[in-house]
């Protein structure tokens, strides 16, 4: 819930069958495609999941789904999952100011990503329940 701003979020099961790889290269922007293939094999598929909930994350806020290319903005996870960084094309029309981003694994196979850009002076504070048979987790 948000009383002003821009929230999405999404989250998504780890352990489906993909191929990262070939996924990453058709949508990714090429700087995370490139990053994602610097890391050792055992490490992309984890990787690879915490850029997809992002972007999908992202995507919802903005409320344009799919309408906005996935390889248009371009997420940084170099300096890990608290220091996250997002490079916006200018095409999209969306200042990178004030856009916040949180990562989080609510249990061992799930990923949740949470976008949100807030008015100024008003910083996020994310609390979530997990429901189910799982311990809760907690984000932020």
């Amino acid at each position: 819930m948000t009383r002003a701003g821009e929230i999405g979020v999404d989250v998504e099961d780890a352990d489906r069958r993909s191929r990262p790889e070939e996924v990453a290269e058709h949508f990714f922007a090429k700087a995370e495609v490139a990053a994602l293939m610097a890391l050792p094999e055992d490490a992309r598929r984890a990787r690879f999941f915490d850029l997809w909930t992002l972007k999908e994350a992202y995507i919802k806020a903005r409320g344009m789904g799919l309408a906005i290319p996935l390889d248009a903005f371009a997420y940084d996870l170099s300096r890990g999952r608290q220091a996250i960084d997002l490079a916006i094309d200018a095409s999209l029309g969306d200042p990178r100011a004030g856009w916040e981003f949180f990562l989080d694994d609510p249990t061992p196979r799930h990923r949740l990503a949470l976008a949100a850009r807030l008015p100024e002076g008003h910083g996020a504070k994310v609390r979530y329940r997990w429901v189910g048979p799982t311990a809760p987790g907690r984000l932020g």
